[in-house]
């Protein structure tokens, strides 16, 4: 099981959960009890809850993932999850098939929303396909297997683009650094991007910027940079 945010996930069945975090930039691989394992991409927290006394009914049980209005539940699946600073959520299935529904407010002990059956009628995302929402569907597509490649890419330590606008690559790498990005110039926007690059190596994105797409990348402070069109 791949689990990837972009912000905040939250997955419980009962008893005291566990913790884990990454820092801005940072990845990490965490194997939970079951022998499911969660990866978690840049700038994330989880709470991870385990209901030890269902193994033996169900050793293949469901593994089930809140975020934002909703829940995703699935078995022996790889799908990547990522909660938007605009509180929209993305969901993207590389193997096997989920199902969504909407949370039900029901407040644990501990305070945190949970679904008491996480089989709820919703929709169904099978692989290959891609949703948005926030309290209802915004968009499911059906994504090329070259496109779900590199929206996985990150898994394997990689940002990886083929055409997208500036605009939304940098909105994108802002997530693996503290760096303050602004692309001064409006009609750079647009301008569509390509490459492969290791997270955590932003600087080789801006020595591209320069040298493919004739960028100018100037550090105008210790934490900002601007994006200008070569004078």
């Amino acid at each position: 099981m791949v689990i990837g945010v972009g912000g905040v996930v939250q997955f419980y069945t009962s008893y005291m959960p566990d913790q884990y975090a990454t820092a801005i930039g940072e990845q990490r691989t965490i194997r939970l009890d079951d022998g499911s394992e969660v990866q978690l991409n840049t700038d994330t927290q989880i709470v991870v809850n385990i209901d030890k006394s269902s193994r033996q009914i169900l050793p293949q049980r469901p593994f089930s993932v809140h975020a934002g209005q909703g829940v995703f539940t699935a078995v022996g699946t790889a799908y990547t999850v990522r909660l938007r600073p605009t509180a929209e959520v993305e969901v993207t299935v590389a193997e096997g098939r989920i199902a969504m529904a909407p949370e039900v407010a029901n407040k644990t002990p501990l305070g945190t929303t949970i679904v008491k059956d996480q089989m709820l009628q919703g929709t169904a995302l099978d692989a290959g396909q891609n949703a948005v929402f926030t309290d209802k569907v915004e968009s499911i597509i059906a994504i090329e297997p070259n496109v779900l490649t590199r929206k996985a890419s990150w898994r394997l330590g990689l940002l990886a683009y083929e055409g997208e606008p500036l605009s939304e690559v940098i909105k994108d790498i802002s997530r693996y650094t503290e760096l303050n990005i602004e692309i001064s110039d409006a009609d750079l926007q647009s301008l569509p991007v390509g490459g492969t690059f290791r997270v955590g190596e932003i600087d080789a994105l801006f020595d591209a910027l320069e040298v493919t797409f004739g960028l100018d990348v100037e550090y105008v402070g210790r934490k900002s940079i601007k994006i200008s069109r070569a004078s």
